[in-house]
């Protein structure tokens, strides 16, 4: 038996206890911020419709390359690590460079036949705490903003936290972008052909009135950025 087999078999009971943790918990997540909104009014019910049915329609992009990331992951750590960890983080590209960093580290390439159940279990470490930050930042900041965004109401006054979180995803995505003008001209063609199709349709239901294709915007802007993309990526190839 592989390394990667051995391992994967041990993993397997504590990779469905995890996942059922973070079942258990993205549903408690979810009572509680409708049981937030409902108590602060931070949401009418239509723009809580409009998110749910945003986040549906954005998943399914990303959760393709995910996929295709994931099932290299697979042949790498074995499946029970990879459903572990990706179905906790979701970032399988970053998973797979903390793997990899961590079986150089003791000179051997992940994937090789030198890979042990050690050495899988040190790249499994290394994965783990790669993301430890992200769930230190939770525990240190989320509180001190739940009593920030609820002082306010209580006060009748305007909280900042919504001008925190404007600013935050204005930051990411001018990261983002700034990012993909590097990478040549396919990645600077989808870039400006998805803000140029996200205007249009802002402008479209502006004037129609239609709200309702506001929840389509980010996946039609996504699908048009990747096709013109890879039509420019063949072009120049």
């Amino acid at each position: 038996m592989s390394a990667v087999q051995e391992l994967t078999k041990a993993l397997w009971p504590f990779a469905i206890l995890l996942i059922g943790f973070v079942i258990l918990q993205a549903s408690a997540f979810l009572k509680t911020a409708l049981g937030f909104n409902k108590k602060y009014n931070v949401l009418t019910q239509d723009e809580v419709k409009g998110a749910f049915k945003t986040g549906a329609f954005s998943v399914i992009g990303p959760a393709f390359s995910v996929v295709v990331i994931s099932l290299t992951l697979i042949q790498l750590v074995g499946s029970a690590a990879t459903f572990m960890r990706v179905g906790v983080i979701g970032a399988a590209a970053y998973e797979l460079n903390l793997a990899n960093q961590a079986a150089e580290a003791v000179g051997v390439t992940l994937g090789s036949p030198e890979i042990t159940t050690g050495i899988l279990t040190l790249c499994l470490f290394g994965m783990v705490l790669g993301s430890a930050p992200y769930f230190l930042n939770c525990f240190l900041t989320l509180k001190p903003m739940d009593a920030a965004m609820s002082k306010p109401k209580e006060a009748g006054k305007v909280s900042f936290t919504p001008i925190l979180g404007l600013a935050a995803s204005i930051g990411l995505i001018g990261r983002s972008a700034t990012a993909q003008f590097m990478n040549g001209l396919p990645n600077i063609s989808a870039l400006c052909v998805g803000g140029l199709v996200t205007w249009l349709i802002m402008q479209y239901v502006k004037k129609s009135g239609k709200k309702g294709l506001n929840d389509w915007i980010l996946a039609i802007a996504l699908v048009c950025g990747m096709i013109v993309g890879s039509l420019v990526r063949s072009m120049i190839a």
